[in-house]
């Protein structure tokens, strides 16, 4: 979310014993504001077993959101085609835009992620 957790979901995480990351990410309008890194950073908490399970939310609950999930997907060798129709579900209007799309079809990891995600493959 562009802006920091209020004090009460920090009083709650903490309470319950829930790590709480916070990843600053802007919101301008038709751009695509993540990087191959914060993806990275995001995923490498996700798929870490110690951080299960995972409540991953974005301001609207769906660009970036479906943006970290879409390269998830990618990791785990889904298709382009079966990604985007997933994710375009999810908007309002249905349309991917080409720098959404084009940022999921690029993105790797390289296998630095959990391990779990070779042997998924």
């Amino acid at each position: 979310t562009p802006q920091p957790p209020t004090q009460d979901l920090l009083d709650f995480c903490e309470l319950f014993g829930i790590q709480h990351h916070y990843f600053e990410v802007e919101k301008p309008p038709d751009c695509v504001s993540l990087t191959n890194s914060l993806i990275f950073d995001v995923l490498q908490i996700c798929t870490d077993r110690q951080s299960q399970p995972c409540f991953l939310h974005c301001l609207d609950g769906v660009r970036v959101t479906g943006m970290i999930v879409m390269c998830l997907r990618r990791l785990l060798n889904w298709n382009s085609q079966e990604i985007l129709g997933e994710y375009s579900r999810f908007l309002r209007n249905g349309e991917v835009s080409s720098k959404e799309e084009e940022l999921v079809i690029r993105f790797s990891a390289d296998d630095q992620l959990a391990p779990w995600l070779s042997e998924a493959r």
